[in-house]
């Protein structure tokens, strides 16, 4: 049984995209997937699921963009893996996705990989896997089909796509954008899905760019943006206090998510700024 948040304040988001409850949202399908997989989402997982595939009136996504910046280990791949997976299973969809590097990028499309093929309901939807070095797929019965694309000027060239996922967006430049975005430009409910933790100011520009994006038009009502950041609910803080711990690490108070000795741990043996950057998804306030 899922444990409860002592506290739902310290457990919210310090930036979120409201939910509009006038819309309906696809965030129960993706549910639904997860426990095909063989996992329940995390609260925070189905916070973004929800507000992220809200459907508008005119029946697309009110979202073309949903980005997510979270501490480490607290399920950012799961909650990829699983947005993957829903849009593998409806037919005719493509699916890429990139990270640091191709070769980080083709690690983590062979762990989704293992995943579909260890969850006998979607193992049997799977038509075939290609790993040519280069041309890695895997191809769905539907029709639809998951590839990888190389983090750069030319990585995406000829693609049209459903769903791009970029997963470290701290380590892209802006420009990565101008070669992702046009192949998503003739799909209605074409979507673009970033996740990163913090990066470093100044040396971050995807992140920076879309974060500055996601704080300035949060409460816009036309927004096509999603924007969910967990992290220290102020911007001084102590990086040792336990309730700062549970603002900003989503999945401390979860079953199966951070252990709160994991935490004590890196807080004693890692130097402030890392255990601020890499844990509670910020940064440290420094004066003088």
């Amino acid at each position: 049984m899922r444990m409860i948040c002592l506290n739902k304040i310290l457990c919210t988001p310090r930036w979120a995209s409201l939910r509009d409850e006038t819309h309906e949202t696809e965030g129960d399908k993706l549910a639904q997937v997860a426990r095909l997989l063989g996992f329940e989402l995390f609260d925070w997982q189905r916070k973004v699921a929800d507000v992220g595939l809200e459907i508008d009136k005119a029946g697309s996504y009110k979202y073309r963009t949903v980005c997510a910046q979270v501490g480490r280990q607290n399920g950012k791949s799961k909650l990829i893996e699983t947005r993957i997976a829903y849009e593998l299973l409806q037919p005719k969809r493509h699916v890429a996705y990139t990270a640091q590097d191709r070769n980080m990028a083709k690690g983590k499309w062979e762990e989704h990989l293992l995943s579909f093929q260890l969850s006998a309901k979607f193992s049997k939807r799977i038509a075939r896997v290609s790993r040519v070095n280069g041309s890695e797929k895997i191809y769905m019965r539907n029709g639809s089909t998951y590839g990888i694309v190389t983090p750069n000027d030319k990585g995406a060239r000829g693609l049209s796509l459903n769903l791009m996922v970029i997963d470290e967006a701290l380590t892209h430049p802006l420009s990565l954008i101008a070669n992702l975005q046009p192949t998503l430009a003739t799909k209605r409910n074409g979507q673009l899905w970033i996740l990163s933790n913090a990066g470093r100011p100044g040396q971050s520009e995807l992140l920076e760019h879309y974060r500055e994006i996601g704080h300035r038009e949060i409460a816009e009502p036309q927004n096509r943006l999603a924007w969910f950041e967990w992290c220290p609910s102020l911007d001084d803080f102590d990086y040792l206090d336990q309730d700062v711990w549970y603002q900003a690490i989503p999945s401390l108070h979860e079953e199966r998510g951070v252990l709160l000795d994991a935490v004590k741990e890196a807080a004693a043996t890692n130097s402030p700024e890392i255990f601020t950057k890499e844990w509670l998804n910020g940064y440290l306030q420094r004066n003088g």
